[in-house]
């Protein structure tokens, strides 16, 4: 009995290991985030360098933040989230689903709700 809680236990563990590491790009992120090709919401190489390239030309001062920021992190509430205009989104229709902060050297695209970085464009 006890060996076959044992192997019973072993199996569903490792099956729940494979399972979640489908859903994983080799990147990391989850599949159909920004950048994953063939998915929604994703966003191409060329789209990055055009959405970086209309941030850094705008006359929007860059936030200075306290912390390297990476994928996943929390955008503070002292820091505007700012929307893409019309314009933005004939080039790249995924980012509307996402704002922007723009810090010194990167942009940052966020989920306007949860204020999480999805994709840091450098």
């Amino acid at each position: 009995m006890k060996r076959t809680m044992i192997a019973a236990f072993a199996a569903l563990t490792l099956a729940s290991g494979a399972a979640w590491a489908q859903g994983l790009q080799p990147s990391g992120t989850r599949a159909g985030g920004p950048g994953q090709a063939g998915m929604p919401g994703e966003i191409l190489p060329e789209q990055r360098t055009y959405l970086r390239g209309w941030v850094m030309r705008e006359a929007v001062p860059p936030v200075t933040m306290q912390e390297r920021v990476v994928r996943g992190y929390q955008v503070p509430p002292s820091v505007q989230v700012r929307a893409f205009p019309d314009t933005v989104y004939s080039e790249v229709p995924t980012a509307r689903s996402y704002g922007y902060v723009r810090t010194q050297d990167d942009v940052l695209l966020v989920d306007p709700t949860t204020r999480q970085v999805i994709e840091v464009i450098d």
